[in-house]
């Protein structure tokens, strides 16, 4: 499981890689021990930063790599497990992030079939304006905030799944994205927006987008749960197997 839960982490980097390289001035720059650099145009503190794909991390590269960062963006320092290095604490709040949040990380062997994967949509470059809006709607965001992961862009990216769930009359109900790397894949941007929601639209979306992601030849899938998210993976059959500590400024 430990192998399983590394190449995952490495996938998921990977996958926030990819997406960024839609962006203009986007940098990805990897240190030798583990800890990587990513800047984007993205206002989303996860996707900008310092990340450590190692556990433990090596606390001083991160440390040196949140030194390096000059920006008034929104920007993050993550790191693998609950516990955090003291020299990493120090230099976080030096730098003014003072607020922490866990981040469960869950992975899911993709079975034969996935049951409860209802009728969908994958959605191309040029329906990602559709797409884009929806997810905007689901999360309760300004368009331009989703780019990085609704752009044409971003949707004709190779190995991206653009999923997305309509009511009968034709309006989008919930909205998936999945980023192949190898033989895994990440969810990202599971929304609903909020006059449709509580009536299973997310548990359908993510059980549509890990069959599509099995057809195009993934078998592992991995993603960030938010709270409320977490049992609704759980019921999906996904597997919390470590939290990540995300360092960040406040609002």
């Amino acid at each position: 499981m430990i192998k399983d839960v590394d190449a995952a982490a490495e996938a998921w980097l990977a996958a926030i890689a990819l997406l960024a390289s839609t962006r203009d001035g986007a940098t990805v720059r990897r240190g030798e021990r583990g800890t990587t650099v990513l800047t984007t145009d993205s206002p989303f503190a996860f996707v900008n930063g310092v990340i450590s794909t190692r556990h433990p991390a090596d606390a001083a590269e991160v440390a040196s790599a949140a030194r390096s960062i000059s920006t008034d963006a929104a920007w993050a320092v993550q790191v693998r497990g609950d516990e955090v290095d003291d020299l990493i604490e120090r230099t976080a709040r030096e730098r003014g992030l003072t607020a922490r949040r866990q981040l469960p990380f869950m992975i899911k062997d993709l079975t034969e079939s996935e049951p409860g994967a209802p009728r969908y949509t994958l959605r191309g470059p040029d329906e990602s304006g559709r797409f884009q809006r929806a997810m905007a709607d689901g999360f309760g965001g300004t368009l331009d905030t989703y780019d990085l992961f609704a752009s044409a862009a971003t949707l004709n990216l190779p190995g991206v799944r653009a999923v997305t769930v309509e009511e009968p009359g034709g309006g989008i109900v919930a909205t998936a994205l999945g980023v192949l790397v190898h033989d895994m894949v990440g969810v990202f941007g599971v929304a609903v927006p909020a006059a449709h929601r509580r009536r299973g639209h997310g548990r359908a979306v993510t059980a549509a987008l890990l069959a599509a992601a099995r057809s195009a030849g993934a078998r592992t899938a991995f993603l960030h749960a938010s709270d409320d998210g977490l049992p609704v993976y759980r019921d999906l059959g996904f597997t919390l197997v470590e939290k990540w500590t995300m360092l960040y400024r406040p609002r």
